[in-house]
C-alpha cells in the first residue's frame, strides 16, 4: 500500500536536480516504482499460491530494491 501512495509524490531530491535532468530523474523515479511493485506482485503471488520457496527469493528482489532507491531519490537516503 505504500509503494502505491509514493508512487504518485515527486522524489524529494528532484528539487535539487538541476532543470535540464528534472524529466529523465522523473522518469527513472517512476520506473523505479513500477519495478518494485511488480516485484511485490510477483511476492504477492508466490505467497498466495503458497509457493514458499520461489516468495523467499521474490522478497530478497524486492527488499534489495529499497535501499538502491532511496539512495537515489530521498534526502535521508
Amino acid at each position: 500500500e505504500g509503494l502505491m501512495l509514493a508512487k504518485g509524490l515527486k522524489p524529494m531530491m528532484l528539487a535539487q536536480i538541476p532543470e535540464a535532468d528534472k524529466a529523465a530523474f522523473l522518469r527513472d523515479f517512476r520506473l523505479g516504482m513500477v519495478e518494485a511493485l511488480e516485484a511485490y506482485l510477483e511476492l504477492e503471488r508466490a505467497l498466495l499460491e503458497e509457493r514458499d520457496e520461489d516468495a523467499k527469493e521474490l522478497y530478497k528482489k524486492a527488499a534489495g530494491l529499497e535501499d538502491p532507491a532511496h539512495e537515489r531519490f530521498t534526502e535521508d537516503g
